[in-house]
């Protein structure tokens, strides 16, 4: 079995998941000067481990309701009303992902545990005053969380500076990288409880490809057999 991590592949139509609560206000980061409301980066929580870097399952039913009345500004080199995707998986525990209806209808087709699809229609590409595609928007929360490092064969660390709600997460030490075997079989799409880095199997890549997927790319990676 061949497993890759997902990463962004910096091509033209790669764009980002910004939040803001003006459609052509300006993006909210970890707060917004004036705004002491909720704000996603701070304050998404998932239902399992919150906010967190053990975060995992779908969005919280707080998260979705505040999420509904913000706006999500994105942009890119070129027109993304060909791509399915906006954004790129990212290591800490908040919206990374939304995509097209020919990525939900695909991923579900193909194994409807590995996402959380939730609709939003508040999407803008800021540079072309325009929604980015027609069609649907759909927040992509990917919801398996498994330990698939093995950490005596890779270059990791459990590191000790992070702040409180980020304890237990993994940093570099070096390039090299060992995923079990047994992560492989239990889940097509995971991203790793150590890193937080996405992953998949060939198996899983191959529906990506179908859909036709440019901003990301799949570095293959090492596989021990651990059984």
């Amino acid at each position: 079995m061949k497993c890759y991590r997902i990463v962004g592949s910096g091509c033209s139509t790669e764009a980002v998941v910004g939040w803001m609560v003006e459609k052509d206000g300006p993006y909210m980061s970890g707060g917004l000067d004036g705004w002491d409301g909720w704000v996603p980066r701070n304050d998404t929580s998932y239902e399992i481990g919150g906010n967190t870097w053990h975060a995992a399952g779908p969005l919280t039913n707080e998260t979705a309701e505040s999420l509904k009345d913000l706006w999500i500004g994105t942009g890119s080199e070129t027109p993304l009303n060909n791509s399915h995707v906006i954004g790129k998986f990212h290591t800490q525990p908040w919206i990374d992902t939304v995509v097209d209806q020919v990525f939900v209808d695909a991923m579900s087709s193909f194994d409807d545990q590995l996402f959380s699809f939730l609709r939003h229609d508040r999407v803008w590409d800021r540079g072309r005053q325009c929604p980015p595609w027609d069609g649907p928007f759909y927040i992509a929360t990917l919801l398996p969380l498994r330990p698939s490092y093995d950490l005596e064969r890779s270059d990791l660390v459990l590191s000790m500076d992070r702040a409180k709600r980020f304890e237990g997460g993994y940093g570099s030490t070096g390039a090299r990288r060992v995923i079990k075997a047994s992560t492989t079989l239990e889940t097509s799409i995971w991203r790793d409880a150590y890193t937080r880095e996405v992953m998949c199997t060939e198996d899983a890549r191959a529906v990506l490809d179908a859909i036709g997927i440019r901003e990301w790319d799949y570095y293959p990676q090492n596989i021990a057999d651990d059984r």
